[in-house]
């Protein structure tokens, strides 16, 4: 069984989560994963680096932004948190302005992809604002942030 089979529902997970909190800012989001050595394959250097390599069982996110190991095995929520982290990035390179932000009682709040104490993939601004990823627009429409 491939690391991309183990994975189908951490994959899933990731999928829906991503989606849900960038589908405003980035419409028909397309994330396709292959495995670390499919994706390292056309570098001749890898060859020789293979044996020492231990992300090879690894699964890549591949985006037209970029592509990036997802880190699979230490579970969904350091995955939902490599990817938004990159997503966040390209959008705000998109939008020249930080995003997601929000202003609470006059202060911008620019919350940015963490891991909370827990483990658990969050956007976070400081103690002033936690989300999990996945869960952003519908925090963020609760509190009248955004439309």
């Amino acid at each position: 069984m491939s690391v991309l089979d183990e994975s189908e529902a951490l994959l899933n997970e990731l999928v829906s989560r991503v989606r849900a909190d960038f589908e405003v800012v980035l419409p028909g989001l397309e994330l396709q994963f292959t495995t670390y050595r499919e994706w390292m394959s056309d570098t001749p250097a890898s060859r020789r680096l293979e044996t020492k390599l231990p992300m090879l069982d690894d699964v890549v996110c591949i985006t037209d932004r970029g592509s990036f190991p997802l880190r699979v095995h230490e579970g969904v929520e350091v995955s939902c948190f490599i990817v938004a982290t990159q997503l966040q990035d390209a959008v705000m390179d998109d939008l020249q302005r930080p995003w997601p932000a929000f202003e609470v009682q006059g202060s911008l709040i620019v919350p940015i992809p963490e891991l909370d104490e827990l483990g658990r993939a969050c956007w976070q601004a400081d103690d002033r604002f936690r989300c999990p990823v996945g869960y952003l627009r519908s925090a963020l429409t609760l509190f009248a942030a955004i439309d």
